[in-house]
């Protein structure tokens, strides 16, 4: 049957946390929020967590219809302009996680690549999981998500001696300007949530759906901000330098940076999210 289980729900609900939140969001915040930016990170996934809790409720209460159907007796034909609006976001954000998938190709793999053998692959595999039912995608986060977060734990464990927690301290120093930016410009990345709008009517609902998608967004929400200050507490002012943060904090080591320890693990996991 073409319809998710609610643990495939979940799983794609951690996919929606993790897709690019890790990878140039830290530094974008950094930018526009400096010192600040650990707060912007934690208000825009807070911002994310009330959004996914409420398109969850909808999902709940109306299992057996999909999006257009509930929202056509209500606005009647501009419930095709909403769907036309949340389609045109969606592409716009999987351009953007292309964009930064083949910059990381870039910086990372190749001293050099072609963008239309990039473009040619992406498609590939685009269309490929587009002929797929999405019960297919729900089983591929729900077996990939293990292997991206125990490669993302190791990553983040590989350098942790050398945090400094205090360096970006005191916050708020210039009032809540910097933390208003750093929300501003990133929000975009955050957006991603309103795919799940399209999962109306293909989620089988169990017994505890709404509590159990609650507990693992509040732990994605804690993870994603605890690797954000990881970061800025690792790089300080560097931050702003710096263009993927997984894979260069794993190489981060001042004293055997050319080991480069674990970038070869942190490059996996950001291309397997980034696809997803």
């Amino acid at each position: 049957m073409n319809q998710l289980t609610s643990k495939q729900y979940i799983s794609i609900v951690v996919f929606i946390f993790f897709t690019s939140k890790l990878v140039t969001m830290p530094t974008l915040v950094f930018s526009a929020a400096g010192k600040d930016a650990i707060v912007s990170v934690l208000l825009n996934c807070l911002i994310e967590f009330v959004t996914i809790l409420l398109i969850t409720a909808v999902i709940k209460k109306y299992p057996n219809k999909t999006l257009l159907e509930v929202l056509k007796p209500k606005i009647g034909i501009l419930s095709y302009l909403i769907y036309a609006v949340l389609i045109l976001f969606l592409i716009a954000r999987i351009v953007y996680c292309f964009q930064e998938l083949y910059s990381f190709f870039l910086e990372t793999l190749y001293d050099e690549l072609n963008p239309y053998i990039f473009i040619g692959t992406a498609l590939i595999v685009c269309v490929f999981f587009a002929f797929k039912k999405v019960n297919v995608i729900g089983r591929t986060c729900e077996i990939l998500i293990w292997l991206i977060l125990i490669g993302t734990i190791l990553s983040l464990l590989s350098n942790l001696e050398y945090t400094d927690f205090t360096q970006n301290m005191p916050y708020f120093e210039d009032g809540l300007t910097p933390t208003v930016l750093g929300c501003k410009d990133s929000l975009f990345l955050f957006g991603t949530s309103a795919a799940l709008l399209l999962l109306l009517g293909k989620v089988k609902i169990s017994p505890h759906f709404m509590q159990n998608t609650s507990i693992i967004s509040a732990i994605c929400v804690t993870f994603c901000t605890l690797s954000c200050l990881i970061f800025y507490a690792t790089f300080g002012q560097a931050m702003q330098y710096v263009l993927f943060s997984l894979s260069e904090y794993s190489q981060f080591d001042p004293y055997i940076l050319e080991l480069q320890r674990l970038i070869w693990l942190s490059a996996v996991i950001d291309i397997s999210k980034l696809f997803c």
